[in-house]
C-alpha cells in the first residue's frame, strides 16, 4: 500500500472509499506517462458517522464498556468542537427537482479539523482497520474457536484446473 495517496472528497459516494481512478496529471504543462490514481472519499458518510458517534452517551458507571464508536477529546479545547461540528445535513432541491441532502457549512466558521477527521478515518478504513476484531476476554464466557482454513496443496503440487501449471508472474 503507498504511503501517500491522491484524493478527491465526493458527497454522493456510496462507500467511505471508492476504488481509485487514473487521471491525467500535468506537470510544467506535460502529461505523466501514466498519469496517477484518486482515490475517492465518502465524505458524505464519514460525517453522519461521525455526528453519530459524537451523540453516544459515556458508560454511566466506572467498570461499563464504552459504545463502539464513542468519542473521548479529554485535551481539546471550544474552538476545536466548533470546527468539528461547522457543518450540517439540509435538503436541497437539485436542478432536476429532486429533494437530497447535503452538507453546508455553518456561516463564519472554519471546518478544518472536521476534514481532517474525515480524511483520517477514509486512511483508516483503508488500511484495514474497519475489519479489526476486539479480543477482549471473558472469565464467564468461553472463548470460541475460530474455523481454521483450509490446508492448501504447494502451487507446484496442484494438478489440472483451468490455469496451467506454468508459473503466471
Amino acid at each position: 500500500m503507498p504511503n501517500v495517496i491522491a484524493i478527491k472528497g465526493l458527497a454522493t459516494s456510496k462507500a467511505i472509499i471508492g476504488t481509485p481512478t487514473p487521471v491525467d496529471v500535468t506537470f510544467a504543462g506535460k502529461k505523466m506517462r501514466g498519469g496517477y490514481k484518486v482515490w475517492s472519499i465518502g465524505t458524505g458518510i464519514v460525517k453522519r458517522e461521525l455526528y453519530g458517534w459524537l451523540r453516544l452517551k459515556p458508560p454511566l458507571n466506572d467498570g461499563d464498556e464504552y459504545q463502539s464508536g464513542f468519542c473521548h477529546f479529554p485535551e481539546y479545547g471550544e474552538s476545536f468542537f466548533k470546527e468539528m461540528t461547522s457543518e450540517h445535513l439540509i435538503s436541497v432541491t437539485n436542478r432536476k427537482g429532486y429533494s437530497i441532502k447535503e452538507w453546508v457549512k455553518k456561516p463564519g466558521r472554519e471546518n478544518h479539523f472536521l476534514d481532517c477527521r474525515v480524511y483520517a478515518r477514509a486512511a483508516a478504513s483503508l488500511c484495514g482497520l474497519d475489519r479489526l476484531v476486539s479480543k477482549k476476554k471473558t472469565r464467564d464466557a468461553p472463548r470460541a474457536s475460530a474455523p481454521q482454513p483450509k490446508q492448501s496443496m504447494p502451487r507446484q503440487e496442484r494438478k489440472g484446473g483451468w490455469i496451467s501449471r506454468k508459473r503466471l508472474f
